[in-house]
C-alpha cells in the first residue's frame, strides 16, 4: 500500500534544519584586523635586520593577501605558509586566509570552500571544527551525500545535535541506504521535542515507517506507528504557508491512511468489532470510502446483523472503484441466505441504498 508524504511541511521542515547546519557560532565573527603595514625606517641608521621579516616576506605576504582570484589566492596563502613557517606574518596569514574561507562561504562557492577549508585543516589547524562543518556544508550543496556524511559526522561527534541527525537520514534516504535512513530518523526523533514546528519532521518519519512496513506486508507494525501519526496530526500545528482548506485535506488524507492500515490489521486478525469502529472512523474524513464500505459490511455480517450487512454492502457496491464486484458478490449471497435463496427484490435494495450514497 503505497502512502505518499505531502508537501505541506517542506518550507519548514527545511527552515529548521539548514538553520543548525549554518553553525553561525562556528562560522561567523572572525575578528577583522587591518594588514601590516611595511614599517617605515624613522630613523635611517636602523639597519635592515631590526625588521621581523624580509622585503621578501613581505612581498610574498601582499601578493596573496592582494591577489583577487580566489584560487590563485588559496594557492598563494598555503604557498607563504610552506615557504615561511616561521614567519612573524604569520598570523596575518592565518587571518586573511580565515577572511577568504568565509567569503567563499557567503558566495556559495562550495567546491572551492571544500580546497579552501581542507587546505586550512592541512596547514593551520588539524582540528578547526569551523572548516570540518563548513566542508560538510559544502558537500552537502554538492549533493555529495557520501562525503557530506563522512564530514558531518565529525561536527555531530563534537555536539550531537537533531539537525545533522535529520541531515544524515535524508543522505541517506537519497544513497537508497534504508537501514541507515531509519536508523538516523530514529536518533532525530529521540533528539527532537514533539512540539510546534517540530512534529512536521516526526510526522515525516513516522509516516515513512509506516510506509516501509506497509509494502512489506507487516500490518501489525504499520498499525502502531499508523496510531502514533493519528497523535501527531491532532496536534500538529498548521504551517502558515497552508490554506485552511488545504490543512484540512491533508489531515484528512492522512488519517484516512492511518486508518486504513489500523483497520486492515483488524480485519487480518478478524477483530470485527474494532475493525468496524475504525472505518466508520476513517468515514469521518472521507465519506466515499468504498473500501471502508466493503470492510464495515462484511464485519456486520460476521457480526450477525444482516440486514445492516445488506445496506452496507449495497453502498460499496454503489460507489466506484475495485470493490464493485466484490460488494455485490457478498451482497447477493447475503441476500438469498434471507430470501429463500432468491435475488427478488434486491435491485429495489440497491436503488435504496443508492439514496443513502454520499453526494
Amino acid at each position: 500500500m503505497k502512502l505518499k508524504a505531502h508537501r505541506f511541511w517542506a518550507v519548514c521542515v527545511c527552515s529548521l534544519l539548514w538553520a543548525g547546519l549554518a553553525l553561525p557560532g562556528l562560522l561567523m565573527g572572525q575578528a577583522q584586523t587591518q594588514p601590516p603595514q611595511k614599517q617605515q625606517q624613522q630613523d635611517k641608521k636602523k639597519d635592515e635586520f631590526d625588521t621581523p621579516y624580509t622585503d621578501e616576506e613581505y612581498a610574498a605576504y601582499e601578493t596573496a593577501t592582494k591577489e583577487p582570484d580566489l584560487t590563485k589566492r588559496q594557492q598563494l596563502l598555503v604557498k607563504f605558509m610552506k615557504d615561511y613557517p616561521k614567519s612573524a606574518l604569520k598570523d596575518y596569514i592565518v587571518r586573511a586566509y580565515t577572511d577568504m574561507r568565509q567569503e567563499l562561504w557567503n558566495k556559495k562557492q562550495w567546491a572551492l570552500l571544500v580546497v579552501t577549508a581542507e587546505g586550512y585543516l592541512a596547514v593551520f589547524d588539524p582540528n578547526d571544527l569551523a572548516s570540518v562543518a563548513m566542508i560538510a556544508e559544502s558537500y552537502r550543496n554538492l549533493s555529495n551525500h557520501a562525503k557530506f556524511i563522512e564530514w558531518g559526522q565529525k561536527v555531530y561527534a563534537n555536539k550531537p545535535t537533531a539537525d545533522y541527525a535529520y541531515a544524515f537520514a535524508k543522505a541517506y534516504e537519497a544513497l537508497k541506504d534504508e537501514a541507515k535512513y531509519l536508523e538516523w530518523g530514529q536518533k532525530t526523533r529521540e533528539l527532537l521535542p514533539e512540539e510546534g514546528a517540530n512534529i512536521a519532521i516526526h510526522i515525516e518519519f513516522v509516516t515513512k515507517l509506516m510506509q516501509i512496513q506497509a509494502e512489506k506486508k507487516q500490518l501489525i507494525q504499520a498499525a502502531v506507528h499508523a496510531q502514533k501519526l493519528l497523535t501527531l496530526l491532532e496536534k500538529a500545528p498548521k504551517p502558515q504557508t497552508a490554506t485552511d482548506k488545504d490543512w484540512k485535506e491533508y489531515i484528512a488524507k492522512q488519517s484516512e491512511s492511518a486508518l486504513t492500515l489500523i483497520g486492515e490489521s483488524q480485519y487480518d486478525k478478524d477483530k470485527w468489532k474494532e475493525c468496524m469502529a475504525t472505518y466508520q472512523r476513517l468515514l469521518k474524513f472521507n465519506s466515499k470510502s468504498q473500501l471502508a464500505y466493503y470492510r464495515i459490511g462484511i464485519c456486520q455480517y460476521k457480526l450477525d446483523d444482516p440486514d445492516a450487512a445488506i445496506d452496507t454492502l449495497a453502498i460499496a457496491h454503489i460507489l466506484e472503484g475495485s470493490y464493485s464486484k466484490s460488494a455485490y458478490t457478498y451482497l447477493e449471497n447475503l441476500y438469498k441466505a434471507l430470501h429463500n435463496n432468491t435475488t427478488v427484490g434486491l435491485n429495489r435494495a440497491i436503488e435504496e441504498a443508492r439514496k443513502k450514497v454520499p453526494r
